[in-house]
């Protein structure tokens, strides 16, 4: 129970107070080494080790267990201090100590023991340091080594002249790698910032799993589907756009059709390429989107049924931001569903784009042309819902009820072909006044 207790406390810190726990069970692993040097010295110089156990174990362990409680239980949060500087305080309290308890070992090899204890030394300090910090770290290890020898008047021997020595080499090369790791580190970090941010703008043109699979190796041409595959159309329009006068209301359109776009991916899952739709043009008025292809329909639903859904959701996504430019009188729109094959292909001039084709995305505009011409004839009044009978008869009885049939064979489309429509069925949708909609608020 206490071990788990212990484990989730440890969990629930944050990074530097982690690596303060860690840093302070590094010391155990210091000190221990500096005991198996002791031994070992002794054995080669063959005058054995006389351990101070208070030098050596008591007081480092009690180093140890401070640094780990004041990490473990945050106090430098309490204290307002950082947690780097809360570990490096007292791993200089190691250092000192280790100096001045080598010092006090056999003449014959302490020196190298302060040697071996000032490498150790630098391994707590970052690669990316930088040249001059390891530089004052290495001559404040120097400086102080000397005060002590002369405050414990300790012969300078061998062993200590070694040891200068090699604190020269040692501490200026190690100055020198860790103004060159600090570089690189400053060129990685900046190259990984240039990275995140080129990632950050692709991922506003890109879907995540087209990202993910370019960045594996795979061409932009795999990422999505080329091949046929059954659909539906969703065509948003704003009815009359043009005849709009409000200096504001194409920034309440873009708005509204940046929410369409927001609907469209809530169900988007990357491995399975899953989503409500894919959006494939957003114009001046108008808003194209299709279900069923190139994503699945979550959930396993019928593109059909989803796309009515969808329908009422743009609608009502509509009907409640428009409000807000508090225009003086209704703005209708008109809503589409056609439904058949589509196919998915790129582009092959620069820059690629990925594009549909289809029979749904000629219905729609076929259809939406006709419901124009029925608006103009009295058949339809306000926001209307119109759909093709292929997606009628793919509902459910309770869907299909609140359809009428509306009787339009024949219109002029706007590529100067005529369109015959077998069946289409309309629900016209009531528009929502500030007053009402205030009270569904409320």
């Amino acid at each position: 129970m206490l071990r788990q207790r212990l484990i989730q406390k440890y969990n629930a810190l944050d990074k530097t107070n982690q690596s303060g726990v860690a840093l302070s069970l590094f010391g155990v692993a210091g000190w221990t080494l500096a005991i198996a040097m002791v031994y070992l010295f002794g054995q080669i110089f063959q005058q054995p080790a006389k351990i101070n156990l208070t030098h050596f174990v008591i007081i480092p362990s009690c180093l140890v267990l401070v640094s780990m409680i004041l990490n473990f239980f945050e106090y430098d949060k309490k204290w307002g201090v950082k947690p780097s500087r809360l570990t490096g305080f007292l791993t200089i309290l190691h250092g000192i100590w280790g100096l001045y308890v080598s010092l006090q070992m056999n003449e014959n090899y302490n020196g190298y023991i302060v040697l071996f204890l000032f490498s150790f030394g630098l391994l707590y300090l970052k690669t990316s340091f930088g040249f001059l910090p390891t530089l004052v770290f290495s001559a404040f290890h120097m400086v102080l080594a000397l005060i002590m020898i002369a405050a414990l008047k300790i012969n300078l021997g061998t062993d200590e002249y070694i040891f200068f020595l090699f604190f020269a080499f040692y501490g200026g090369s190690s100055a020198f790698v860790n103004e060159m790791n600090r570089r690189r580190s400053l060129h990685l970090k900046s190259a990984i910032a240039q990275r995140k941010h080129g990632y950050e703008q692709l991922e506003k043109i890109l879907f995540p799993h087209q990202i993910r699979n370019i960045a594996a190796g795979a061409a932009v041409e795999s990422t999505l589907p080329i091949q046929q595959g059954f659909g539906c159309c969703v065509l948003f329009e704003v009815v009359d756009s043009a005849k709009i006068k409000h200096e504001l209301a194409q920034e309440y359109i873009r708005d509204i059709f940046r929410l369409f776009s927001l609907q469209l991916r809530q169900s988007y899952e990357p491995g399975a390429q899953i989503s409500n739709g894919y959006r494939v043009a957003e114009m001046n008025n108008k808003f194209v989107c299709t279900v069923g292809f190139p994503f699945h329909c979550p959930n396993g639903e019928r593109p059909s049924r989803l796309s009515l859904k969808i329908a009422k959701d743009f609608i009502n996504i509509f009907q409640e931001n428009i409000l807000r430019m508090d225009y003086y009188k209704p703005i209708p729109c008109s809503v589409v569903i056609a439904a058949g094959e589509l196919e998915g292909f790129f582009t092959r001039g620069f820059p690629i784009e990925y594009q549909l084709h289809g029979e749904p995305l000629i219905k729609a505009e076929q259809i939406n042309q006709m419901s124009k011409l029925a608006r103009l004839n009295d058949k339809i009044q306000g926001s209307t819902l119109v759909i093709q009978d292929r997606v009628f008869n793919s509902l459910r009885s309770v869907e299909r009820r609140d359809f009428m049939p509306i009787e339009i064979q024949e219109a002029h489309t706007q590529d100067g072909t005529n369109a015959t429509i077998e069946k289409l069925y309309v629900q016209e949708i009531p528009y929502e006044s500030s007053s009402s909609a205030d009270r569904k608020a409320s």
